[in-house]
């Protein structure tokens, strides 16, 4: 089934925050994934919110998630909101 490109953005609202971040600060892929303390690939693949072999959707862990909104110095719960979690 193929995805209208607004359900694409819905459904990685943690890739565009990701993309929007990174181009707010003007930083490479390479050095926003250092300042972020993951590696460039994995970054590429949370903003594409697909694995490009497999095709299969990006779940980051909630470990990743956190340590992201703790390298951005965004409130946790307000990270988790932004990326389209629910809140609990």
């Amino acid at each position: 089934m193929i995805m209208k490109s607004e359900e694409r953005s819905d459904n990685n609202k943690l890739g565009e925050l990701l993309k929007q971040t990174a181009g707010e600060k003007q930083l490479s892929l390479r050095n926003f994934a250092k300042s972020l303390g993951i590696s460039h690939a994995y970054l590429n693949k949370l903003m594409a919110g697909v694995d490009p072999r497999s095709k299969k959707k990006i779940s980051p862990t909630i470990t990743t998630l956190l340590k992201i909104a703790d390298a951005l110095e965004t409130p946790r719960a307000e990270f988790l909101r932004q990326c389209g979690y629910p809140d609990k």
